[in-house]
């Protein structure tokens, strides 16, 4: 995906100016990796500075398996905002694109207090679909990273009681680049 037109004029001036992060946030099977992927990449190929990727995938093997409990959250969102200090401070101006499905608001609250705290300027967004797509994408998936029904129904559940995010509405068939463009332009806008 060519994203030089996109970034052109914001990376001269603004974007430059201080560490950014983009939080891509939704229920599983959304498609939030794979859009945090494809911007990660995306994003490196056409700027001069670091570009960063964290999920909370990573720190699964803390609060997994998919229902977790308070002590487990709170060790993986202690290990997560551990790793943002850590990377903010190792690289200063970078851009860190991150992806989670954010079980509770205080998870929320600690991470962008985290970026907060370190001069991180975060935009946060949530992608959505509609419950039989994310069955379909669910039931495609294999080993652990395959939810029972129930668990997508709550993850579901929870991703809808998020309105105070943008929202951007996923189809079946829409493509991770057309996606991806709508968060790097609503990125840019707010910047």
């Amino acid at each position: 995906m060519n994203l030089a037109p996109e970034i052109a004029k914001p990376a001269t001036s603004t974007l430059l100016k201080r560490s950014h992060a983009i939080i891509i946030a939704g229920p599983a099977g959304v498609g939030k990796t794979a859009a945090a992927h494809y911007l990660k990449d995306a994003l490196h190929a056409h700027l001069p500075w670091v570009v960063r990727y964290l999920s909370g995938d990573m720190y699964s093997h803390i609060s997994f398996p998919w229902v977790a409990n308070t002590e487990q959250l709170d060790r993986k969102y202690d290990c997560l905002c551990s790793s943002i200090e850590h990377l903010i401070r190792r690289d200063h101006n970078i851009i860190l694109v991150m992806d989670d499905l954010f079980r509770r608001d205080e998870d929320w609250r600690r991470v962008l207090d985290a970026l907060d705290r370190n001069g991180v300027s975060a935009q946060t967004f949530l992608l959505a679909t509609e419950l039989p797509e994310l069955l379909a994408r669910n039931a495609k998936r294999t080993g652990f990273q395959k939810a029972s029904e129930d668990q997508i129904r709550e993850a579901f559940r929870l991703s809808s009681l998020i309105n105070w995010i943008p929202s951007i509405s996923v189809s079946a068939d829409q493509e991770t680049d057309s996606v991806v463009k709508e968060i790097l332009s609503l990125f840019l806008c707010k910047i």
